[in-house]
């Protein structure tokens, strides 16, 4: 997977890269990233594990979080 720098923010949802990490969805959303992992934990945000340690979420999961508030992909 490519590098991506979580300080540049995209501007619009088709910048977003395909699998981004935590550090850059938080950023997009304009957010911490100890909120994006309390969500995750809790079930309430799109995200999937791989691994024991490596959380990954996808571009299109995240869209449709944010169309509808719902779905969980852990």
């Amino acid at each position: 997977m490519a590098s991506v720098n979580a300080s540049a923010k995209p501007a619009s949802s088709g910048e977003l890269p395909e699998v981004m990490t935590v550090a850059v969805a938080a950023s997009w959303l304009g957010v911490d990233v100890k909120t994006i992992y309390t969500a995750i934990e809790e079930g309430r945000f799109p995200a999937r594990r791989i691994g024991r340690r490596r959380i990954v979420i996808l571009r299109d999961a995240l869209i449709e979080w944010m169309k509808t508030g719902e779905g969980s992909d852990n």
